[in-house]
């Protein structure tokens, strides 16, 4: 099967996309583990202004735009493309999550979670987009 991921004419740096999957990482590992369970309030919204306006108003990619900058990690510029598409399908998993777990199923929001703890590890660690596997399947079927 030939590989299609969402492609813009936009460039982004891989380190600070990595750097919002490592904080994404620990937001819902801190829901899992913590009686913190507010924390996932915070992640449909970033997810939504990652998705929407390129990260521009994004508390977490701000944050790690200055940190990639401040530390001089450097810069490794990718397609924004599977990233928007990525983000969205955080926003998806993270607010199914929050609604889940404040309609009393929180089994399913804990799933949810799970799952978004282990595509962002995924992503943080190994640079592997889910999102890009995903894609294909869902152009197919919008044909």
């Amino acid at each position: 099967m030939v590989e299609v991921c969402p492609v813009n004419e936009r460039q982004i740096n891989e380190n600070v996309t990595r750097l919002n999957a490592l904080v994404t990482f620990i937001v819902v590992a801190l829901f899992i583990l913590t009686p913190y369970k507010w924390i996932l309030l915070f992640l449909p919204v970033d997810f939504a202004l990652r998705a929407w306006f390129h990260g521009r108003f994004s508390p977490i990619g701000r944050m790690n735009n200055y940190l990639v900058r401040s530390l001089n990690l450097g810069e490794s510029l990718i397609n924004e493309g599977p990233k928007v598409f990525a983000a969205r399908i955080g926003l998806i998993l993270s607010a199914l999550a929050v609604i889940s777990f404040f309609a009393g199923f929180t089994i399913v929001a804990y799933i949810l979670g799970g799952i978004l703890v282990f595509f962002s590890f995924l992503e943080a660690t190994f640079g592997f987009c889910v999102a890009c596997k995903i894609y294909p399947f869902i152009y197919r079927s919008r044909i």
